[in-house]
Protein backbone atom coordinates (compact mmCIF):
# COMPACT_ATOMS: atom_id res chain seq x y z
CA UNK A 1 0.00 0.00 0.00
CA UNK A 2 2.90 2.22 1.13
CA UNK A 3 4.60 1.49 -2.75
CA UNK A 4 1.16 2.05 -4.74
CA UNK A 5 0.86 5.16 -2.68
CA UNK A 6 4.13 6.60 -3.23
CA UNK A 7 4.34 5.53 -7.02
CA UNK A 8 0.57 7.35 -7.54
CA UNK A 9 1.86 10.47 -5.53
CA UNK A 10 5.17 10.69 -7.38
CA UNK A 11 3.62 10.16 -10.97
CA UNK A 12 0.12 11.00 -10.82
CA UNK A 13 -0.75 8.73 -13.23
CA UNK A 14 -4.06 8.49 -14.33
CA UNK A 15 -3.93 5.28 -15.72
CA UNK A 16 -2.50 3.71 -12.21
CA UNK A 17 -5.64 4.59 -10.42
CA UNK A 18 -8.20 3.26 -12.86
CA UNK A 19 -5.97 0.11 -13.16
CA UNK A 20 -6.48 0.06 -9.01
CA UNK A 21 -9.70 0.43 -8.76
CA UNK A 22 -10.63 -2.17 -11.85
CA UNK A 23 -8.50 -4.75 -10.04
CA UNK A 24 -10.15 -3.76 -6.66
CA UNK A 25 -13.72 -4.53 -8.28
CA UNK A 26 -12.23 -7.65 -9.74
CA UNK A 27 -11.05 -9.04 -6.48
CA UNK A 28 -14.09 -8.41 -4.80
CA UNK A 29 -16.31 -10.19 -7.80
CA UNK A 30 -14.14 -13.27 -7.61
CA UNK A 31 -14.07 -12.31 -3.67
CA UNK A 32 -17.77 -12.84 -3.22
CA UNK A 33 -18.46 -15.56 -6.06
CA UNK A 34 -16.09 -17.83 -4.90
CA UNK A 35 -17.76 -17.23 -1.47
CA UNK A 36 -20.72 -19.21 -2.95
CA UNK A 37 -18.99 -21.76 -4.53
CA UNK A 38 -17.27 -24.66 -2.42
CA UNK A 39 -15.73 -27.18 -4.34
CA UNK A 40 -14.05 -30.47 -2.80
CA UNK A 41 -11.01 -30.65 -2.18
CA UNK A 42 -10.15 -27.49 -1.14
CA UNK A 43 -9.40 -26.83 2.89
CA UNK A 44 -10.56 -24.03 5.15
CA UNK A 45 -8.75 -20.86 4.39
CA UNK A 46 -5.98 -22.68 2.00
CA UNK A 47 -7.85 -21.44 -1.14
CA UNK A 48 -8.31 -18.90 -3.45
CA UNK A 49 -11.32 -16.90 -1.42
CA UNK A 50 -8.54 -16.21 1.06
CA UNK A 51 -5.98 -14.98 -1.87
CA UNK A 52 -8.56 -12.78 -3.09
CA UNK A 53 -9.91 -11.24 0.41
CA UNK A 54 -5.89 -10.47 0.72
CA UNK A 55 -6.01 -8.33 -2.45
CA UNK A 56 -9.42 -7.20 -1.62
CA UNK A 57 -7.89 -5.47 2.32
CA UNK A 58 -5.03 -4.26 -0.14
CA UNK A 59 -7.02 -2.06 -2.23
CA UNK A 60 -9.23 -1.27 0.48
CA UNK A 61 -6.35 0.09 2.96
CA UNK A 62 -5.12 2.24 -0.81
CA UNK A 63 -8.02 3.19 -1.27
CA UNK A 64 -8.82 4.71 2.36
CA UNK A 65 -5.73 6.18 2.63
CA UNK A 66 -5.69 7.81 -0.70
CA UNK A 67 -9.31 9.14 -0.42
CA UNK A 68 -10.02 9.32 3.73
CA UNK A 69 -13.07 7.48 2.85
CA UNK A 70 -14.44 4.74 5.57
CA UNK A 71 -16.39 3.35 2.81
CA UNK A 72 -13.50 1.12 2.18
CA UNK A 73 -12.50 0.09 5.80
CA UNK A 74 -16.14 -0.97 6.27
CA UNK A 75 -16.01 -2.68 2.98
CA UNK A 76 -13.07 -4.54 4.08
CA UNK A 77 -14.62 -5.76 7.15
CA UNK A 78 -18.01 -6.70 5.99
CA UNK A 79 -15.93 -8.91 3.39
CA UNK A 80 -14.22 -10.88 6.24
CA UNK A 81 -17.48 -11.17 7.83
CA UNK A 82 -18.70 -12.63 4.16
CA UNK A 83 -14.85 -14.91 4.39
CA UNK A 84 -15.76 -16.05 7.88
CA UNK A 85 -19.26 -17.08 6.78
CA UNK A 86 -18.07 -19.22 3.82
CA UNK A 87 -15.01 -20.82 5.83
CA UNK A 88 -16.88 -21.72 8.58
CA UNK A 89 -19.78 -23.22 6.41
CA UNK A 90 -16.94 -25.03 4.57
CA UNK A 91 -15.73 -26.38 7.59
CA UNK A 92 -18.45 -27.13 9.02
CA UNK A 93 -20.12 -28.94 6.22
CA UNK A 94 -16.68 -31.36 6.23
CA UNK A 95 -17.34 -31.93 10.21
CA UNK A 96 -20.63 -32.15 9.85
CA UNK A 97 -21.38 -29.64 12.53
CA UNK A 98 -24.43 -27.28 11.70
CA UNK A 99 -23.63 -24.34 14.46
CA UNK A 100 -19.53 -23.79 13.08
CA UNK A 101 -21.09 -20.58 11.43
CA UNK A 102 -22.57 -18.78 14.10
CA UNK A 103 -19.86 -19.87 16.40
CA UNK A 104 -17.30 -18.54 13.12
CA UNK A 105 -19.61 -15.00 12.94
CA UNK A 106 -19.47 -15.36 16.54
CA UNK A 107 -15.48 -15.50 16.86
CA UNK A 108 -14.80 -13.02 13.69
CA UNK A 109 -17.65 -10.34 15.91
CA UNK A 110 -15.15 -10.70 18.97
CA UNK A 111 -12.23 -9.97 17.48
CA UNK A 112 -13.24 -6.70 15.48
CA UNK A 113 -14.39 -5.69 18.26
CA UNK A 114 -11.25 -6.07 20.36
CA UNK A 115 -9.19 -4.79 18.05
CA UNK A 116 -11.39 -2.10 17.63
CA UNK A 117 -11.23 -1.25 21.55
CA UNK A 118 -7.66 -1.84 21.70
CA UNK A 119 -6.15 0.12 18.77
CA UNK A 120 -9.50 2.53 19.91
CA UNK A 121 -10.76 2.31 16.15
CA UNK A 122 -14.68 3.28 16.05
CA UNK A 123 -15.34 1.55 12.65
CA UNK A 124 -14.13 -1.47 14.14
CA UNK A 125 -16.20 -1.35 17.19
CA UNK A 126 -19.17 -0.55 15.36
CA UNK A 127 -18.89 -3.00 12.72
CA UNK A 128 -18.24 -5.87 15.59
CA UNK A 129 -21.25 -4.83 17.38
CA UNK A 130 -23.00 -4.89 14.39
CA UNK A 131 -22.26 -8.49 13.32
CA UNK A 132 -22.99 -9.77 16.52
CA UNK A 133 -26.27 -8.67 16.18
CA UNK A 134 -26.30 -10.38 13.15
CA UNK A 135 -25.24 -13.39 14.75
CA UNK A 136 -27.99 -12.88 17.65
CA UNK A 137 -30.48 -12.80 15.05
CA UNK A 138 -29.03 -16.11 13.36
CA UNK A 139 -29.52 -17.87 16.48
CA UNK A 140 -33.19 -16.45 17.31
CA UNK A 141 -33.78 -17.68 13.75
CA UNK A 142 -32.00 -20.60 12.46
CA UNK A 143 -30.25 -22.13 15.27
CA UNK A 144 -32.61 -21.71 17.99
CA UNK A 145 -35.58 -23.37 15.91
CA UNK A 146 -33.89 -26.57 15.86
CA UNK A 147 -33.33 -27.28 19.73
CA UNK A 148 -35.63 -28.51 22.04
CA UNK A 149 -36.98 -26.17 24.74
CA UNK A 150 -34.55 -26.88 27.62
CA UNK A 151 -31.33 -25.71 25.67
CA UNK A 152 -33.40 -22.57 24.41
CA UNK A 153 -33.84 -21.68 28.32
CA UNK A 154 -29.93 -22.37 28.36
CA UNK A 155 -29.56 -20.08 25.39
CA UNK A 156 -31.23 -17.34 26.38
CA UNK A 157 -29.48 -17.28 29.84
CA UNK A 158 -26.53 -17.37 28.28
CA UNK A 159 -27.15 -15.12 26.07
CA UNK A 160 -27.99 -12.83 28.59
CA UNK A 161 -24.61 -13.16 30.73
CA UNK A 162 -22.83 -12.78 27.34
CA UNK A 163 -24.19 -9.39 26.79
CA UNK A 164 -24.00 -8.17 30.20
CA UNK A 165 -20.16 -8.97 30.21
CA UNK A 166 -19.96 -7.66 26.99
CA UNK A 167 -21.69 -3.82 27.54
CA UNK A 168 -19.70 -4.44 30.94
CA UNK A 169 -16.22 -4.45 29.38
CA UNK A 170 -17.20 -1.76 26.38
CA UNK A 171 -18.61 0.91 29.40
CA UNK A 172 -15.37 -0.21 31.46
CA UNK A 173 -12.90 0.18 28.44
CA UNK A 174 -14.44 3.08 27.41
CA UNK A 175 -14.53 5.20 30.94
CA UNK A 176 -10.79 4.26 31.37
CA UNK A 177 -9.38 5.68 27.51
CA UNK A 178 -11.12 9.34 29.08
Amino acid sequence: SVVSHSIYSRTKFLLFNIASILLCLVSVIMFVVGCFIHPEGLLPIINLRVLAFIAVLYFCSYFTRATRLNFFRYLAVFLGFILCGAESSLLGAKLNINYITTLGWLLYSGAVTLWGILKSKKFLINSGIWIFIFTILRVFIFDLAKVASVYKIFAFLLLGIVLMVVSYIYVRLKSDKN
